[in-house]
């Protein structure tokens, strides 16, 4: 991922809990000044690692860190950057069909990004699955609170549910979205 992640973070920490928050943060966490670059790529461990420092320090769920991080980011990347919103789709049933492909071509504007892998199925008029593959365990709930997050930034009645997934795929994640 890229700065720009990390500014959605930084928005999350300041506005739900200050600035003094954040730079203990970055302070427990020893994160760079090119940190907020949002040209230059970081691992998704830096997000865990964030999150967890703040669930530490405000004494908050990680869980719950971890959804408002991926709510954060969403309503961050449609307030600031959001020629990569627009590119998804109109609605929120395109823009999850369009993201497997999304991040293929988003690899053209950032070369050295390592995107996570995105699959759709049981496509059908009023729901779908989206199922998301990564070597990171723990990654549910930063991704409800993203897709919470696309529900909120499209105005759509729809319900997130997790599902289970197969145990020969230990890190993969599936939600089934309804409208």
């Amino acid at each position: 991922m890229y700065g720009f992640v990390n500014n959605a973070i930084k928005h999350y920490v300041n506005d739900n809990f200050g600035n003094q928050i954040w730079r203990e943060v970055k302070q427990q966490c020893a994160l760079s000044p090119s940190f907020l670059d949002a040209d230059q790529p970081y691992s998704e461990e830096t997000i865990f690692k964030i999150a967890e420092t703040v669930s530490k320090i405000t004494q908050t769920p990680l869980n719950k860190v971890l959804e408002d991080i991926g709510a954060s980011i969403i309503s961050t990347l449609a307030e600031k950057y959001k020629f990569l919103m627009e590119s998804r789709g109109e609605n929120l049933k395109d823009y999850l069909l369009n993201l497997p492909n999304f991040h293929n071509r988003i690899m053209l504007i950032y070369p050295e990004l390592t995107p996570p892998e995105f699959r759709i199925s049981n496509v059908a008029h009023n729901s779908l699955h989206l199922h998301y593959s990564s070597d990171r365990e723990g990654i549910r709930d930063f991704l409800k609170g993203y897709l919470d997050g696309l529900v909120k930034i499209f105005c759509e009645p729809a319900i997130v549910e997790p599902i289970e997934s197969p145990a020969e795929s230990r890190h993969q994640e599936g939600f089934k979205i309804n409208w």
